[in-house]
């Protein structure tokens, strides 16, 4: 078969490599003849692509490929809220086993040593010595001064590095003790009845927790001490009726402590009408 030298073949619109818009890329598999210098050529049978569209082509397939990924994402983002957003590690200063289910729940792992945790939650537990903010005891039970003076030191490590502090019931006596505070050593109204936590109702100023539960919620309560002058630096974010610090904040630091047991308003222990304490926790450790 002779060969076509030098020459361009052209399509029946008369333009040269079949860029003519009534042509499809592959329209043209057949045998073409062409006349050169009186001697018949023919051309390749094959399909032409000097005008293939790649663009146009690849399209359809690069918008499957974004949908497909975007599904897949927003899938992950949207299963039960807790995908592709890294819990805190927890370093639990008292380890309880009712704190311990209750940081599994929200999805936080705890740290075997201070050094590796995020953050550091003081648990609720009996009554802080009162020397340590200089009164002597009255009314305060179940002390234990190794406890006190180990949450203090451990208070001061994680601030210094920059690192969340959380405190619940006596976790909150003992941040508000750390920055200067007093406590009221006896109170009524607050303890357990007959084994149960009591249920109060708390008002919220505009902050987390009134994000969360609104500004009047119930919460449990099993306290027996309290607030009574504010360590420096932090805010009251709640109280009862009856005037009772329910939850602090630090002004500057990442300090909050409620005096509430939201690990006892959560998973198996959650009470219908009170504040879920797994939306606490998620909230403050996410």
């Amino acid at each position: 078969m002779a060969e076509a030298v030098g020459f361009e073949p052209t399509c029946p619109c008369g333009q040269l490599h079949f860029e003519c818009s009534s042509l499809q890329p592959l329209r043209y598999a057949s045998v073409y003849k062409y006349s050169l210098l009186g001697t018949n050529h023919i051309i390749s049978s094959q399909p032409r692509y000097d005008h293939f569209d790649t663009a146009a082509f690849l399209l359809p397939l690069q918008l499957n490929y974004y949908a497909i990924t975007f599904c897949v994402l927003q899938g992950l983002f949207l299963h039960s809220g807790h995908i592709l957003l890294r819990m805190k590690t927890v370093y639990l200063s008292a380890r309880l086993k009712n704190y311990e289910k209750a940081l599994s729940l929200a999805g936080a792992a705890l740290a075997e040593v201070p050094e590796r945790a995020d953050a550091l939650l003081l648990p609720g537990g009996g009554d802080m010595h009162p020397r340590f903010y200089g009164q002597a005891i009255n009314g305060s039970t179940d002390i234990d001064e190794g406890r006190d003076a180990r949450e203090l030191a451990l208070i001061d490590d994680f601030l210094r590095t920059g690192r969340q502090v959380i405190g619940i019931c006596r976790g909150l006596q003992v941040l508000n003790v750390y920055f200067g505070g007093t406590l009221r050593q006896h109170i009524a109204g607050h303890s357990r009845i007959d084994g149960a936590d009591r249920l109060h109702t708390v008002n919220s100023l505009p902050d987390l927790l009134r994000e969360l539960y609104g500004a009047r919620f119930t919460v449990n309560s099993a306290h027996h001490q309290a607030v009574r002058r504010l360590g420096k630096g932090l805010c009251v974010l709640a109280c009862a009726d009856d005037g009772t610090v329910e939850a602090v904040g630090h002004k500057t630091l990442p300090v909050f402590a409620v005096q509430w047991h939201p690990e006892r308003l959560c998973g198996a222990f959650a009470q219908p009408g009170t504040a879920d304490g797994a939306r606490l926790f998620d909230a403050l450790l996410r």
